[in-house]
């Protein structure tokens, strides 16, 4: 019974060797993984950022040309206004 308690203590000390080499090469592979997931995550963060302010830019842009717009707009009434006024004096002294 003692050689058989012995032979198992044996057999459990040989596992526990490459268990702890398989833990320490888990710590090793866990810690970069650690930093390529907070790498992941500054990148988030980043990409949310830029792509708000290019929806703020792009938003703004678009504000000022619906402003451009509205004077253009208002530029080609007078611009009508005034080619029927002149139309106007035209018959009027051809009268």
């Amino acid at each position: 019974m003692k050689v058989l308690e012995d032979e198992l203590d044996a057999r459990k000390k040989e596992l526990e060797t490459p268990n702890a080499e398989l833990d320490s090469k888990k710590n090793e592979l866990e810690t970069p993984n650690a930093e390529l997931d907070s790498k992941k995550n500054k990148s988030s963060v980043t990409i949310a950022k830029f792509n708000a302010q290019n929806k703020n830019r792009v938003n703004a842009r678009t504000k000022e040309l619906e402003v451009s717009n509205t004077k253009l707009d208002d530029q080609k009434k007078e611009i009508e206004t005034s080619n029927y006024k002149s139309a106007a004096q035209t018959k009027e002294f051809e009268a």
